[in-house]
């Protein structure tokens, strides 16, 4: 049986636990242009978290937060003709912009439902199911190599226990991928700030290991390991639900679980792949946790002797733009939920580690520019605890990020409030 999982061990991802034994792409110069907006069901009414936001004629992309809200930044000497608005199962809306648009109130977009499903479709039929997939690495194996590539993210990582906030990070990163199947040449670090709030009563303190590379070795057409690679497809089961529609295309729904007989730790989920392109627009997957011991060992490097860790859901999400050549990255995430219990101690604690990234900016690359190894992150990396940045409003100024959700806001309006009370 394996020890780790190819994702988590070649990304570095981990926990530490930290016993307590007492009580660069530049800032833009020209003049950014904003637009604000809500998005939610025209039916129900209900707000749609992590649609994906667009400006077509530009790179810049973001997505809603949990209350449905985004806003979008560009360059004045960039004129975008359409905002475009993508949910999976809903029409895509586009939006025509005038030179300049820049939207002072909250631009509201319905989106309304569309689904379809394929005639001549058997949704039972596992070979048809698995053949889908394999049409879709073949297809991407087959594509021209891309161009180098430098992205632009909004990373941000939280660590809760129970209602909570011990931990908040937030970074502008910097990415630069050498033909995308080649890996990454590095991410680097443009703009961050982090506050970390353990009490002197606390007896442990949490860590997350691996940073944004947590998220970027999520990428399942990059990095295949334990799903889509040769050794491990064999692995699962595959079987065909159906179709959806996403971005104006229809897309199968491919659900897939590790096999009856395969008893190490894998993954179960779906696959989003378009009919016709093959082109992987989303994953959605969780780690299989019924051997708890062996799922622990896959996060935790260091902990106390006495703690004892028990994942109870490990989750995963990308998403991938369709519209284009190439397949981007739009965003990824992970949650993790987990209890820890200190030997022979009555009580037991829950713990939630989540991070996300927005891919905010694409630019293809014809220059060899690689910044210096030595500003480079390193997949083990534990984010550098910095305060800075908290008590001014306007700290993302220059860049697309993911809008705070009600959550989010309460917790940084808190962290303000006590800076300005320290100092």
């Amino acid at each position: 049986m394996k020890n780790e999982l190819g994702i988590l061990k070649k990304v570095g991802l981990g926990i530490v636990f930290t016993l307590f034994w007492s009580v660069s792409i530049t800032a833009q110069s020209n003049r950014l242009f904003t637009i604000k907006g809500e998005v939610y069901d025209a039916q129900t009414n209900e707000v749609l978290s992590l649609a994906s936001i667009r400006l077509e004629g530009t790179s810049y992309t973001t997505v809603s937060n949990d209350d449905g809200v985004f806003s979008i930044k560009y360059n004045e000497n960039e004129n975008p003709t359409h905002l475009v608005v993508s949910y999976l199962g809903y029409r895509t809306a586009r939006i025509a912009l005038g030179e300049n648009d820049s939207r002072k109130e909250t631009l509201r977009v319905g989106l309304i439902s569309d689904t379809i499903r394929l005639e001549g479709v058997d949704v039972n039929n596992s070979e048809d199911a698995k053949a889908i997939v394999l049409k879709m690495l073949d297809t991407y194996d087959k594509q021209k190599p891309f161009q180098s590539k430098t992205a632009v993210s909004f990373f941000r990582e939280r660590i809760n226990r129970r209602n909570r906030n011990l931990s908040i990070t937030e970074a502008v990163i910097e990415i630069q991928k050498d033909h995308m199947r080649e890996g990454l040449n590095g991410a680097y670090v443009i703009e961050s700030r982090k506050r970390n709030d353990y009490k002197p009563l606390d007896t442990i303190a949490l860590k997350l290991q691996g940073g944004p590379y947590n998220l970027l070795y999520l990428d399942l057409l990059s990095h295949r390991n334990d799903i889509l690679d040769d050794e491990s497809i064999d692995k699962y089961n595959f079987r065909l639900d159906g179709t959806v529609r996403y971005d104006d295309q229809d897309v199968f729904i491919i659900h897939f679980e590790q096999r009856e007989e395969v008893f190490e730790p894998l993954y179960k989920g779906e696959l989003y792949i378009t009919v016709g392109s093959y082109k992987l627009a989303r994953s959605n997957f969780e780690l299989n946790i019924t051997n708890s011991d062996e799922a622990a060992k896959l996060f935790v490097r260091k902990k106390p002797k006495s703690l004892q860790i028990e994942p109870t859901r490990v989750a995963y999400r990308i998403d991938y733009g369709v519209s284009d050549s190439d397949p981007i990255l739009n965003y990824a995430d992970l949650q993790m939920d987990f209890t820890i219990n200190w030997k022979r101690r009555l009580f037991n604690r829950n713990y939630t580690v989540s991070a996300e990234m927005a891919f905010t900016q694409w630019d293809a690359s014809e220059k060899e520019e690689v910044k210096p190894r030595s500003e480079r992150l390193r997949p083990t990396v534990i984010m550098v605890d910095s305060e800075s940045g908290f008590t001014d409003p306007n700290f993302w100024r220059n860049y697309n990020v993911i809008e705070p959700d009600q959550t989010i806001e309460t917790i940084l309006k808190r962290i303000e409030r006590q800076l300005r009370r320290a100092r």
